[in-house]
C-alpha cells in the first residue's frame, strides 16, 4: 500500500511508532523484528544505539514486515493497557491487569 494524501494530512502505509507517540506523523522506513515496531530513519538511528543486534528490515523487504507490537489494541476493561493474550475460558482479549485478576486465572 502506498502513501496517500487525505485533505492536508499525509497518510502512510506504515508510520513511525516513536513519532506517533509524540503526535508527529512520519513515514516508517525500518521495521525492527525484535521490537515489532516501525521507525523513521531518525528514530531508527537512535534505536540502533541501544539495540545494535536487533534484526531490522528496510523498505526493500516491506513484504516481510510484521504487525506492530500493539496490533491487538488496548484492553476494554483497563483502558490504556495493551492487550497481551487471549483468555481461552472467556474468549476475551486480556492485558496484564486482567491476567492477574481472579476472573482470568
Amino acid at each position: 500500500m502506498a502513501s496517500a494524501l487525505v485533505g492536508s494530512d499525509q497518510v502512510y502505509d506504515y508510520a513511525c511508532a516513536p513519532c506517533e507517540d509524540e503526535d508527529v506523523n512520519k513515514k516508517a522506513d525500518i521495521f525492527c523484528r525484535d521490537c515489532s515496531k516501525y521507525f523513521c530513519v531518525d528514530c531508527s538511528s537512535k534505536h540502533d544505539v541501544l539495540f545494535r543486534r536487533h534484526v531490522k528490515l528496510d523498505r526493500t523487504a516491506v513484504d516481510k514486515w510484521g504487525p506492530p507490537a500493539d496490533a491487538l489494541g488496548l484492553c476494554m476493561t483497563h483502558r490504556g493497557e495493551p492487550v497481551i493474550l487471549l483468555c481461552r475460558d472467556h474468549s476475551a482479549l486480556c492485558c496484564h491487569a486482567c491476567v492477574t485478576s481472579d476472573m482470568h486465572r
